[in-house]
């Protein structure tokens, strides 16, 4: 009896032994080789460099010869999501590319216009490629650029600053249009503004002649909403003391 019971203390020991090496085979390699199947399903997304490329800043001229910087990061959100599509439309539609003087730039942002500075200089064929797979011409893709000039009156007309090359240029195309001059209207409703001068952005007393240099020490427009009557003031207090704490 003893003996029988032996053989099957002996025979469950060698059971277990077998049972706890396959469980072991199928936990580490098994195993293995079901999550490197299982992972090769999932939907990893990708980085999008799109949401990550947006202007360093922009500049919003009220025509005349001052302008102001918009600090506002939910007005600047806006301002990026009104235009993106409106520059990625001039460099698929375009009908042609000018190549144009700084006074000629510098022009078209005294006028009631919104200027876009970037982080960095892009060609336009990689600054493309981050929002379309559609495939820009040969007379355009290379150009880099640092800054987009829209202005008002011209709206299919955008302007671009290639700072690599030191170029600017006029990019005309015939499909979508802008309305800056809303985004002008909005930047000078808020309630604080800080108005410069283009002369201190573009040293235009190398550019310009002097008569025209002198009218940007004016910071124009000047907004008015209402007008202030005169005042009166007297500047003689009496001593005595009731009547000076009434003066006060």
């Amino acid at each position: 009896m003893n003996v029988m019971k032996e053989r099957l203390k002996s025979a469950l020991l060698v059971a277990l032994v077998i049972s706890s090496l396959v469980l072991t085979q199928i936990n580490l390699f098994d195993g293995i080789m079901i999550s490197e199947g299982s992972s090769a399903e999932v939907d990893v997304s990708s980085t999008q460099l799109s949401d990550y490329i947006n202007p360093q800043s922009f500049f919003i001229s009220f025509g005349g010869l001052s302008y102001t910087r918009v600090y506002d990061f939910e007005m600047q959100d806006s301002i990026w999501s009104e235009t993106r599509p409106f520059i990625l439309s001039c460099f698929l539609n375009h009908n042609r590319i000018d190549e144009i003087n700084r006074e000629s730039y510098i022009e078209a942002f005294s006028d009631r216009s919104l200027l876009i500075r970037m982080p960095l200089s892009l060609s336009i064929g990689q600054f493309y490629s981050l929002f379309s797979e559609e495939a820009l011409s040969d007379d355009i893709k290379d150009i880099d650029v640092f800054e987009y000039l829209i202005r008002e009156d011209e709206q299919k007309t955008l302007y671009i600053y290639d700072q690599t090359n030191e170029k600017y240029y006029k990019v005309n195309h015939s499909t979508a249009t802008h309305d800056v001059g809303a985004l002008v209207d909005g930047v000078l409703e808020t309630d604080w503004i800080v108005y410069r001068k283009l002369s201190d952005r573009f040293s235009l007393s190398s550019t310009v002649d002097e008569s025209y240099n002198q009218l940007n020490y004016e910071l124009v427009p000047y907004r008015y909403d209402f007008s202030v009557d005169s005042i009166l003031v007297d500047y003689e207090v009496h001593l005595d003391e009731t009547s000076f704490n009434e003066d006060i």
